[in-house]
């Protein structure tokens, strides 16, 4: 048998994103390769692996299955011999990758960048983004990055293999352009009806297409609480809703863990409503082996400390309004 490590990377990468397509985008490869080099892994066993439904969606058969585990122990294996040779005889080699969704930026950035500058055997730090936690747990997976800011809930899989330690709890707030007043969002929120006189910033909002840390999508809220308001705009994050929410273009749910990384202009320009019931504990992970490197190690818990001794607290100290306190009639569900 002519089998490759590339050709279980392949594997792994469908079975992972769960379609060829969706393994396409993670691997940067065409989908006619990957299906080229599944065609010859499946041809080299002599079995069928994987099943593709009419949905595009990829099904393993028993025999997938079995080649599954078998790629991700070697996958696993080369992985760590391959680190613990960098570590060991390419000391002046750390590359510190960190995964994060585009809600983390500026201070965190700035507060990572530098803390991983100053590890000793530091060459280079390298900011990865992808729109979801999930998506970040699947290039942590892929061994795409070294460690990653994601929610805990994406991590119940894979716990055993990471060291994870809590960084914050993030959760969602509404944001509201500071010129619309107390009494103009009470109205709107008890009211199942737009009246004549609602202000018109109310009757629109920024929907996010950036799945965040938490399932609470901006257009199911809206439906619940503000069910006469329309999407009038698109945004790909959080960061750019925020900024049409700044010069007075509608209404926006955001996550709090964005607010410590914008500046005074645009906190000034907006209200924030705390929303109940939304918290997510974000966590920060790396592989267990790599804590046995004193650079990795002393990055891992540098980040920690900074995240509970600044920025968790920044976030805890910004002035927030709360939102159950104007919605009379109905709950945040």
């Amino acid at each position: 048998m002519n089998i490759t490590l590339h050709q279980l990377e392949i594997l792994e990468a469908v079975v992972i994103a769960g379609s060829i397509t969706k393994a396409s985008r993670a691997l940067k490869l065409s989908q006619p390769s990957i299906s080229q080099q599944l065609y010859k892994l499946e041809e080299n066993l002599g079995v069928q692996l994987i099943i593709r439904n009419r949905q595009g969606a990829s099904i393993l058969t028993p025999a997938g299955e079995y080649w599954h585990r078998v790629s991700a122990g070697v996958l696993e294996h080369m992985y760590n011999v391959t680190r613990v040779h960098e570590e060991t005889y390419l000391t002046s080699n750390v590359k510190i990758t960190l995964g994060i969704t585009p809600t983390l930026r500026g201070a965190f950035i700035t507060s990572a960048a530098r803390i991983a500058q100053e590890q000793e055997h530091y060459l280079k730090f390298e900011l990865v983004t992808a729109v979801s936690s999930d998506r970040l747990v699947e290039k942590l997976r892929l061994h795409k990055i070294n460690c990653a800011v994601v929610s805990d809930t994406d991590l119940i899989d894979d716990a055993s293999s990471y060291k994870i330690t809590k960084l914050f709890e993030d959760r969602i707030a509404w944001a509201v352009p500071s010129i619309v007043s107390d009494a103009d969002i009470r109205e709107a929120l008890n009211f199942s009806a737009p009246r004549k006189d609602t202000n018109p910033i109310l009757k629109r909002y920024v929907e996010v297409s950036q799945d965040s840390f938490t399932s609470y999508g901006s257009r199911d809220w809206f439906s619940a609480n503000l069910p006469h308001s329309v999407a009038s705009f698109s945004a790909p994050s959080f960061a750019t809703a925020i900024e049409l929410v700044a010069d007075g273009l509608a209404t926006s749910t955001v996550a709090l863990s964005l607010l410590p990384n914008l500046p005074p202009n645009i906190l000034r320009k907006v209200n924030f409503f705390e929303i109940d019931g939304t918290k997510i504990n974000v966590v920060l992970a790396v592989r267990k082996h790599l804590m046995t490197h004193s650079s990795y190690a002393q990055f891992y818990n540098r980040l920690v400390s900074y995240c509970h001794d600044d920025y968790w607290p920044s976030m805890e100290n910004l002035e927030m309004k709360k939102f159950s306190n104007f919605h009379m009639k109905t709950k945040v569900k």
